[in-house]
């Protein structure tokens, strides 16, 4: 079976599950209701989560939000903001390598930098489609891997 056909399969048994998040998901002040879904590691399974939302990781809570929406553009940035559990900003060294889903053709790695209470990462997406981005957050050496699946963007 192809990843792209199990990554459709995925999302659609995802989305009957209960979402990942926590918190409102408003990126950029828009409704919840056309805010992107995207599809966000928990526990080693992808589960759906409205851009702007949280989820947690050990120790804390990574805030995944994508801009500028809609999601149609090649250019994106992609800011993570990491928490210790009681929400208080958390120092780490974040660093994410993306790449089309299905396809042996573009991707690349960036190195994020700090931009308002978050890290920021800019994506060039090659061509529209799916994309996975692999999200390394390192806290003074320890470290959390976060997937997050962008269904369609680009």
């Amino acid at each position: 079976m192809s990843r792209l056909v199990l990554l459709g399969m995925l999302a659609v048994l995802a989305g009957a599950c209960a979402p990942a998040a926590a918190g409102s998901g408003a990126a950029e002040g828009i409704p919840d209701e056309e805010q992107p879904t995207i599809l966000v590691s928990d526990g080693g399974v992808l589960r759906p989560m409205q851009n702007g939302g949280r989820v947690a990781i050990p120790g804390g809570w990574a805030t995944v939000t994508l801009s500028p929406l809609p999601l149609e553009r090649e250019a994106l940035d992609l800011d993570v903001a990491v928490t210790d559990v009681d929400g208080r900003p958390v120092s780490a060294d974040l660093r994410v390598a993306y790449e089309m889903v299905g396809m042996t053709h573009g991707g690349g790695a960036e190195r994020a930098l700090a931009h308002a209470g978050a890290y920021r990462m800019p994506l060039h997406l090659a061509m529209p489609g799916s994309w996975r981005l692999t999200v390394l957050i390192d806290r003074g050496g320890d470290v959390t891997t976060l997937v997050v699946v962008l269904p369609q963007a680009g």
